[in-house]
């Protein structure tokens, strides 16, 4: 049986003693199961990476800015750097960053500009470094699990999102993240007319 497209690859011991994955495109990433289970890879982020690698012309990443919300381990955020964006910043809770700072310095040699900016959803105010950044496109895979954590991604989303933004979103299920989605893109509409 052909293995999945959205397999992980296995972890293997590095000469640290961390466990490192080496994935498809040439990444090698480190991953942290303490933080959690926001440090390591999930596999909403191969799917989406993949679609990027795949389905997307690297013409519309050349030359873009990206935000990665919720990076984890920043396997996302680092194929949009792979794929050619201008800068890739990643961004994710405090514990997260040296992680996120470790795997970009061990990718170094792959990768055009990417940098790391810690965000914390709860706060009401974005920090200076991505307030001051306009981002041609904001992505994230497997970010919230709870609805507490929704509510705080559609408030993170609104901060972000200032006219003249589009926005557009997808959801498999309904729920309080897709409601609350719907809310985010009729309160944006608004702004734009």
């Amino acid at each position: 049986m052909p293995e999945s497209p959205f397999a992980l690859p296995p972890r293997t011991l590095s000469d640290e003693g961390s466990r490192v994955r080496t994935f498809p495109n040439g990444l090698q990433l480190k991953t942290d199961l303490k933080q959690d289970d926001m440090g390591d890879v999930w596999k909403g982020s191969i799917a989406l990476a993949r679609y990027l690698e795949y389905d997307v012309t690297q013409s519309k990443l050349k030359g873009k800015t990206i935000l990665e919300l919720g990076s984890g381990v920043g396997y996302l955020g680092l194929t949009t750097s792979l794929l050619g964006a201008e800068e890739a910043v990643l961004s994710d809770r405090a514990a997260l960053v040296p992680l996120l700072r470790s795997n970009i310095a061990r990718n170094a040699d792959l990768l055009g500009s990417a940098r790391v900016v810690e965000l914390d959803w709860s706060h009401s105010q974005l920090p200076t470094d991505i307030e001051s950044t306009d981002f041609d496109y904001i992505v994230g895979s497997d970010l919230t699990y709870e609805h507490h954590g929704a509510q705080l991604l559609v408030q993170v989303l609104a901060r972000l999102c200032a006219p003249p933004a589009h926005s557009a979103s997808s959801s498999a299920r309904a729920g309080k993240f897709y409601d609350a989605s719907l809310n985010l893109s009729a309160r944006l509409a608004s702004r734009q007319a």
